[in-house]
C-alpha cells in the first residue's frame, strides 16, 4: 500500500479510538484496528502525539468538507440544497465534538486541549479556524446564490446562519439538548419558527 494511503488508513482507524479513549489510547489498539504491526505506525508517524495531531488536523480538514459541500447540486431546490449542506456540516461537527469531548472530559488532559500542557501534539490555531470558517462560508454562499433574490438578508449573513444552525443540538453533555433533523433546521433557517410572522417594529421586514 502506498505510504499516503497507509497513513490515511491509520488516521481513519485512530479517529474512533481517540473519540473513545482520549489520550489514553495506545498504539497497540491502533495497530489492531488497522490490521498492521505496531512498528508500522512509527514508520509513518514519529510518535503517538504526532498521530493524534494528524487525526485532529484531518477532522478539521477544510478541503474535504469544502469538496463535500461543493458536490451539492445547484439545480436542486433551495430547501434541498440547504438541507444537504446542513447534513454535511452536522456530520463534520459531530466528528469534531466527539474528539473534543473525549479529550476534555479527562481532567488530566484539559490543559492539553487548551494548548497549555506538556503533551507534544499541536492544536488548531486561530488562523486555521478563521481560514476554515471563510472557506466553508464561501461554499454555503455558493449554494444560496441561485436564490439570492428570495433572501431578505445578505448572502454572507444567510450563510453564517446556516453554519450556526448546523451546530444546534450537538452538545452531547447538555441534558436539555433536543435532537433536530436537517429538515427541521433548514425550515428554521428559511422560514423561522412562527407560522405567520409579522414585521417587528424596529427591524427590517423580510416581506
Amino acid at each position: 500500500m502506498p505510504a499516503d494511503q497507509r497513513r490515511a488508513s491509520i488516521i481513519a482507524a485512530t479517529r474512533p479510538l481517540l473519540a473513545k479513549h482520549g489520550l489514553d489510547l495506545t498504539t497497540r489498539q491502533v495497530a489492531e484496528a488497522t490490521g498492521i504491526a505496531e512498528g508500522t505506525i512509527f514508520r509513518h508517524f514519529a510518535s503517538k502525539d504526532e498521530l493524534i495531531s494528524a487525526v485532529i488536523a484531518d477532522s478539521l480538514d477544510v478541503d474535504s468538507l469544502s469538496a463535500d459541500l461543493h458536490a451539492i447540486d445547484l439545480e436542486l431546490p433551495l430547501t434541498d440544497r440547504v438541507a444537504e449542506a446542513v447534513t454535511v456540516l452536522r456530520s463534520s461537527f459531530t466528528s469534531i465534538h466527539e474528539l473534543t469531548a473525549a479529550l476534555e472530559t479527562r481532567p488530566q488532559h484539559t490543559c492539553v486541549m487548551r494548548g497549555q500542557g506538556k503533551e507534544g501534539f499541536s492544536h488548531p490555531s486561530h488562523d486555521m479556524m478563521a481560514t476554515w470558517t471563510r472557506e466553508i462560508t464561501t461554499q454555503i454562499v455558493r449554494l444560496l446564490e441561485p436564490d439570492e433574490e428570495r433572501l431578505c438578508v445578505d448572502l454572507d449573513v444567510a450563510a453564517q446562519l446556516v453554519l450556526a444552525v448546523s451546530h444546534i443540538g450537538l452538545h452531547r453533555f447538555d441534558p436539555t439538548s433536543v435532537t433536530f433533523s436537517a429538515t427541521q433546521l433548514t425550515d428554521v433557517v428559511l422560514h423561522g419558527v412562527v407560522r405567520h410572522p409579522e414585521p417587528m417594529e424596529q427591524e427590517p421586514s423580510c416581506s
